[in-house]
């Protein structure tokens, strides 16, 4: 069995007309959320080992408050295509995944992480807001074999399910 995570990256600030979307830094809101959501997912037996996430600088934050919350440094990988508001680019990247890495997280972009829960899951999440993360169980050994309806939500947790 597989395990795949998925975190969007928390609330962003528009107050920097002059960032490229890329570049764009989470808001005070965004920064509370992390410091929330963090704990939850660790209560959660999750032990943040295989982490990938966006080369946006909001998911790197998000990432990076999230580490800080649990008071333990979570290492990840800069992964530039999950920088992506596809979910087919997300799931070719799954795809390419080493099997030995049974249980991944990805830190990532609305409307590609929603729709990778939806094409995923046999119950679907409708909306991943921001700062939420979602566990699936995925029948199956292998990355490359993932396909719809292979997966089952096991966990989902909000901000405001924190707060």
């Amino acid at each position: 069995m597989l395990k795949l995570h998925v975190l969007r990256h928390a609330k962003s600030s528009w107050d920097h007309s002059g960032l490229s979307d890329k570049q764009r830094p989470l808001n005070d809101r965004g920064e509370h959320a992390c410091a929330l959501v963090g704990p939850a997912i660790y209560k959660t037996g999750y032990r943040f080992e295989h982490v990938y996430a966006s080369t946006a600088v909001r998911a790197q934050q998000t990432i990076s408050l999230v580490s800080a919350s649990l008071q333990k440094q979570i290492e990840w990988h800069n992964e530039e295509a999950l920088y992506t508001f596809s979910s087919q680019e997300l799931l070719n990247w799954l795809h390419q995944q080493h099997d030995n890495e049974k249980e991944i997280m990805i830190v990532g972009h609305n409307p590609a992480l929603t729709e990778l829960c939806q094409y995923l899951a046999l119950s679907a999440v409708d909306h991943l807001p921001t700062c939420s993360w979602v566990k699936m169980e995925i029948d199956g050994k292998h990355w490359r074999e993932i396909q719809a309806r292979s997966a089952k939500i096991v966990g989902f947790i909000t901000p405001k399910h924190c707060a």
